[in-house]
């Protein structure tokens, strides 16, 4: 989901360039299953669009309940990968 590759060797140089995998990664923007890459930063903008809405109902003796939105298939992925439920 981030610029990065976790397949590669590690880099004793962290200013030298990019391994050719990661590069050909950003440059398609696309991970190898397909979901859109993302800076860390725009990556948490993306997950903070899911939300939690609690509902009061105007129906008397109705008890309140939360509605969560629906992630998008990105979204999902991230939290599946994080070990998190969406």
């Amino acid at each position: 989901m981030l610029f990065d590759d976790p397949d590669g060797p590690e880099r004793d140089d962290i200013v030298a360039s990019a391994r050719p995998s990661a590069a050909a990664k950003k440059a398609a923007m696309l991970s190898e299953d397909g979901y859109p890459l993302r800076k860390l930063q725009d990556l948490l903008n993306r997950l903070s669009a899911v939300s939690r809405m609690q509902v009061e109902p105007r129906i008397p003796g109705a008890k309140p309940f939360d509605i969560t939105s629906r992630p998008e298939p990105d979204q999902e992925k991230t939290f599946e990968l994080l070990g998190l439920k969406s």
